[in-house]
């Protein structure tokens, strides 16, 4: 079996519509070390009908969207951007709405046995930060 990825790995949204519409059922979803899933195409399989390309969201953006500006932000507290994926902007921002009595949902990754899982949950407290924290 030959396999190939259209989209790059981290790009993928988990959508399955390349699944959904494919004619010949030539796609899958592959699960890494990490848990991350994204589709692989058997190429003995594929008829090369596209159809998988024209409807996911992520092969246009790449291909025919680049963006017009950037912004880009860094928290200034060390410690908060050191545990941190996102060089501590979300963490940042987090507090600030946390010290307001606001509420933060996050993504939390939560090792079990032998891969990640992937739970949204939220937090009241900044004491429970670091759950949401260095899960990019």
């Amino acid at each position: 079996m030959i396999i190939s990825q259209k989209v790059e790995k981290k790009a993928c949204l988990f959508c399955k519509a390349c699944i959904n519409i494919c004619p010949k059922q030539a796609i899958s979803m592959y699960r890494d070390e990490y848990g991350f899933a994204y589709p692989i195409i058997d190429n003995q399989k594929c008829i090369n009908c596209n159809l998988c390309e024209k409807i996911c969201k992520r092969v246009k953006s790449i291909a025919k969207n680049s963006p017009l500006q950037t912004i880009v932000g860094q928290s200034k507290d060390y410690d908060l951007s050191k545990k941190s994926s996102s060089g501590g902007l979300f963490a940042q921002l987090a507090c600030a709405c946390l010290d307001n009595k606001g509420v933060v949902f996050g993504c939390f990754m939560q090792k079990t046995s032998e891969q990640f899982e992937v739970k949204h949950i939220y937090i009241e407290d900044k004491k429970d930060l670091y759950k949401l924290q260095g899960s990019k």
